[in-house]
């Protein structure tokens, strides 16, 4: 009887220790897909994240994407032009006015590309705004890899420029009127008082757009404002 018992704790020893073993070895494994899925889908970076084509420069600039991960990347760009400056709902149309090369390649582990994003001029009277969409596919550009893609705002200066802010401030708010037709940036703004500085977020202040930031009337706002290539520091008191 002894021996039978003895036999049988040894049994469930065995089996206990199997499954914990099974367990553990089952969740490395979940892991570890799980982490090699991450590298394949997410790991690659972009050298610009929001392009400007300014009227006096050439239209021709280069994005450089980096594949990170241990696999081979399979990319593909895609450009689409905004055609309401909305923050809120965008609309988007395909367009040949912005020209990517290549279109898609593949980037080999710890390997960049450079692709060339042309500008093909028209006779857009208000600054024109577009989005490259850059996706992971499978191997043979059929099927998108990940929801995740990577995007770079686009920017283009009219052929005939207007350059027309408008900035007035009461006790609660600074009003920006943007009235001229290409956007206009406010950079390492702040709000300040005698003892502390609070920094803001940049904003991009469309054409034609009215914006209202909150500042208590007793706060010094700084920023610097960005026109095209141009920057000029501001200060605002109330």
């Amino acid at each position: 009887m002894t021996k039978r018992v003895f036999r049988l704790l040894k049994l469930y020893k065995f089996l206990i220790f199997f499954c914990i073993t099974t367990l553990l070895s089952n969740f490395a494994l979940l892991v570890n897909n799980l982490h090699a899925s991450e590298n394949i889908f997410s790991d690659f970076e972009i050298s610009e994240q929001t392009l400007y084509f300014e009227k006096s420069e050439k239209p021709i600039k280069n994005i450089i994407i980096t594949n990170t991960s241990k696999n081979n990347l399979y990319i593909q760009g895609k450009v689409q032009k905004i055609t309401n400056d909305s923050f809120d709902s965008p609309k988007y149309i395909d367009t040949k006015e912005i020209i990517i090369t290549p279109k898609s390649t593949v980037i080999s582990p710890n390997e960049s590309k450079t692709f060339r994003v042309v500008y093909l001029p028209t006779t857009a009277k208000g600054e024109a705004q577009y989005q490259i969409f850059f996706t992971p596919f499978d191997k043979d550009f059929n099927t998108p890899k990940s929801v995740q893609t990577l995007l770079v705002d686009v920017y283009v200066d009219p052929l005939s420029i207007t350059d027309s802010l408008l900035i007035t401030r009461d006790k609660e708010h600074i009003t920006f009127k943007n009235k001229g037709n290409r956007s206009v940036y406010i950079l390492k703004a702040k709000s300040c008082d005698k003892e502390y500085c609070e920094n803001l977020l940049d904003i991009r202040i469309p054409q034609n757009t009215e914006l209202k930031l909150a500042i208590d009337k007793d706060k010094i706002f700084e920023c610097i404002q960005k026109v095209g290539s141009k920057y000029k520091k501001i200060i605002i008191k109330y």
